[in-house]
């Protein structure tokens, strides 16, 4: 690969295009039961682990409560209470993905973080039913990865009930 070498600064928006792979997104993944789930990495402000949550009266049991973060008030999740399943138990592998949609922030207690994998948008399946007994209004698609199914969230469905 040749590289061209300017003389003059780039603006931003030539940084931006060197700085683009073209047609590709990358995906922060996660387990729940041994089954690997995807977040846009631009979506994830910071992965955390797991600190004490205080519980929020009148919630549903999905919604763990509140954490207190740098002085930032955000509501956590667990995930798989979300999707109709077991709580998570806690290990040393648990984490909270704090990500950020629309402007809020939300909390989602996971079981483990695995990886970053680059994806090509083109290699995105649409899920055309439910996925094991879950909504396909959580996933925006999946991909096939070494033999296994990447599940990859839609996130902003995950908070339509939650207003903290």
């Amino acid at each position: 690969m040749e590289i061209d070498i300017k003389k003059t600064p780039l603006n931003e928006q030539e940084i931006f295009e060197q700085l683009k792979v073209e047609d590709e997104d990358k995906y922060l993944t996660f387990s729940l039961e041994h089954q690997l789930y995807g977040i846009e990495i631009l979506q994830i402000r910071e992965i955390i682990k797991p600190i004490t949550v205080t519980r929020l009266p009148n919630t549903p049991l999905y919604i763990l409560g509140v954490i207190n973060l740098r002085g930032e008030i955000i509501p956590v999740i667990d995930i798989k209470k979300r999707f109709g399943l077991e709580r998570i138990q806690f290990s040393a592998n648990t984490r909270i993905i704090v990500v950020e949609i629309n402007g809020k922030l939300l909390g989602l207690y996971v079981e483990s973080v695995h990886q970053v994998v680059p994806i090509r948008r083109g290699e995105i399946e649409q899920p055309q039913e439910d996925i094991a007994g879950i909504s396909i209004n959580f996933f925006s698609g999946y991909k096939t990865l070494k033999g296994s199914i990447l599940l990859i969230l839609a996130i902003e469905n995950l908070i339509e009930e939650i207003t903290c």
